[in-house]
């Protein structure tokens, strides 16, 4: 079920009518030469730009729905242990798509119904939609084609899937990621996720698209860079993209660690000429674009699902699962700037408590007011214990805890406020005044005021 809140219809700072956070964005999305396009690219990928820090600045202070849509089920395979199973609904790490086309705005969104839809973001009409093999979890990516001139085809969808319900493990290419017209929902191209010695071929992570190259890492424990608008050749009948390079996103040594849980879920962020990339196999990469190599390597141990957020000052923020860790799981702030063993600002654990297979921490991404505020820079999270906690992500207390390895102590934060809104997988979002917090007990509107107090504006129970 989608519930469409208009927190993410709005753009940022507009410099010429292009959003001053994701003009190195439009650099492909808008080129120079390109003819006037008809389409305004508002949410692009998942967290809004390449910084992973904007959702949007229309906001509502009231949980209204507009409409609501019916989106079915579809059968997945978790495990040979576990079998085939039945998933209602669309995926924590889902997010759709807002474009508008002329004087009309569309959602794009993935299901578990396996389907990929163009949805009138009014009425709630689906105007196309496209099958994968298998369940839709995360969330796609735009692309602007450069060979719209000749074509009606010019933005063009890179989505992710699961491997696919019908396809065996051992499968020489899985195709989990496919490039989708925006216009009528056609297959431009699909990329194989080989098999490598991470237990999953799916994909979840949402493209970031930077000049005429994509970056993503792939579940399978790659990080791929491809040309999303070149097809390379048609094998097994299928187009594929020219691919620029791959990079592992584990080390032998954490297969000892993690066994083969090496899966890359999380979605790049970009800060400079370098991408930072959280992998399950524990640890934060940094690319450095200009030499094509991973030339930075921060090591964490837990699990991280949560993708790396960039802050106003150049830092990068974090989240940790408690598995494969002895200490807690919670946020890091990090200066990529310095080597990775000095480079970790402030650790803030947070509680441990299993929920459902959840050993604790925060499986979702941080939300930030970097976008928002140039004076309040805020940082929310929410918890599988069930607390969603503020902090001033860029002023530090005293008081020290030990960090996620149990090794050495780091300074915390300091604590804005924090609110029981239950158990939650999901990322929260800000808009100019106000927190958006989903989980599995509903969903949240706050605001804050001068006393450091979050003030509940709205909620709606989950379902």
């Amino acid at each position: 079920m989608i519930v469409f809140i208009p927190l993410k219809t709005g753009t940022q700072k507009l410099v010429n009518n292009v959003s001053a956070d994701s003009v190195a964005l439009c650099n492909i999305l808008f080129p120079s030469k390109a003819k006037k396009s008809r389409y305004t690219v508002k949410v692009g990928r998942y967290l809004g730009n390449n910084k992973n820090n904007f959702y949007g600045n229309s906001g509502t202070s009231k949980l209204h729905i507009f409409w609501k849509k019916f989106l079915g089920s579809g059968q997945t395979v978790v495990s040979s242990k576990e079998g085939v199973q039945t998933w209602f609904g669309a995926g924590w790490t889902g997010q759709p798509l807002i474009i508008d086309e002329k004087d009309t705005s569309y959602l794009i969104h993935g299901a578990f119904d396996h389907k990929l839809r163009k949805i009138n973001a009014e009425t709630g009409k689906t105007i196309w939609t496209y099958s994968f093999d298998d369940v839709i979890k995360g969330t796609g990516s735009v692309f602007r084609s450069h060979k719209f001139l000749d074509s009606t085809e010019e933005l063009y969808i890179i989505q992710g899937s699961r491997k696919g319900v019908e396809n065996s493990f051992l499968k020489k290419s899985i195709y989990s990621l496919r490039a989708i017209s925006f216009l009528e929902g056609k297959e431009l191209w699909r990329m194989n996720s080989k098999k490598t010695n991470s237990w999953s071929r799916d994909v979840d992570a949402s493209a970031l698209v930077f000049d005429t190259l994509a970056y993503i890492g792939l579940e399978n424990g790659i990080f791929k860079a491809f040309y999303p608008d070149s097809i390379a050749a048609i094998n097994d009948y299928f187009s594929r993209p020219v691919e620029y390079s791959e990079h592992m996103l584990y080390a032998k040594s954490d297969i000892v660690k993690h066994g083969r849980n090496l899966v890359t879920e999380s979605s790049p962020c970009k800060l400079g000429n370098h991408i930072y990339i959280a992998s399950g196999s524990g640890h934060l990469y940094a690319y450095n674009v200009l030499k094509d190599s991973i030339d930075w390597d921060l090591y964490l141990g837990a699990d991280i699902d949560g993708s790396p957020v960039v802050t106003y000052d150049s830092c990068i923020l974090v989240s940790l699962e408690k598995q494969y860790i002895k200490g807690n799981g919670g946020v890091l702030k990090i200066n990529p700037f310095v080597d990775p063993e000095n480079s970790i600002v402030w650790f803030f654990p947070v509680k441990n408590k299993t929920f459902g297979k959840w050993q604790g921490g925060i499986i979702g991404s941080v939300a930030v007011t970097d976008s928002y505020s140039d004076s309040l820079h805020l940082a929310a999270f929410s918890t599988i214990e069930g607390t969603c906690y503020l902090v001033y992500h860029d002023s530090v207390t005293h008081k020290q805890s030990l960090g996620p390895l149990a090794q050495k102590k780091y300074f915390k934060p300091k604590l804005f406020d924090t609110y029981n809104t239950g158990p939650s997988i999901s990322t929260p979002v800000f808009d100019s005044s106000r927190l958006v917090v989903a989980g599995y007990s509903g969903i949240y509107i706050f605001q804050w005021n001068q006393d450091r107090k979050l003030e509940k504006l709205d909620y709606k129970p989950g379902v």
